[in-house]
């Protein structure tokens, strides 16, 4: 039992000497996940008075208020799944450099 602990101490140490001391070393420094994902705005119902063909002025000035709220929130909504887009992007690139000095550590001590 103690034999175990023993080793598993030496593991633990070694793998913390082995694989996190080298990164702090060079400087890899891992990607931030920065990136939200949109929420879509909820669409609009057509009045209940279009049902029974009785809208009155106000019933269509209300909805065409309600569609062009709900057309500037598409706007917004479409921007901000760009920034998300672009985002994801930068995360995907920085990963990818992380990777790629993680692995040139790795192969640089193996030499």
């Amino acid at each position: 039992m103690q034999t175990e602990v023993s080793s598993m101490r030496r593991v633990s140490f070694f793998c913390t000497v082995f694989m996190i001391a080298p990164t702090l070393a060079l400087g890899c420094s891992e990607p931030s996940s920065d990136v939200r994902i949109p929420r879509a705005p909820s669409k609009i119902s057509q009045p209940s008075c279009v049902l029974y063909s009785n809208c009155s002025e106000y019933d269509m000035r209300s909805y065409k208020n309600d569609v062009a709220t709900y057309i500037r929130a598409l706007t917004e909504y479409a921007e901000d799944a760009a920034d998300a887009a672009d985002a994801a992007k930068n995360f995907a690139s920085d990963a990818a450099d992380y990777a790629r000095c993680e692995g040139s550590d790795a192969s640089s001590r193996i030499r």
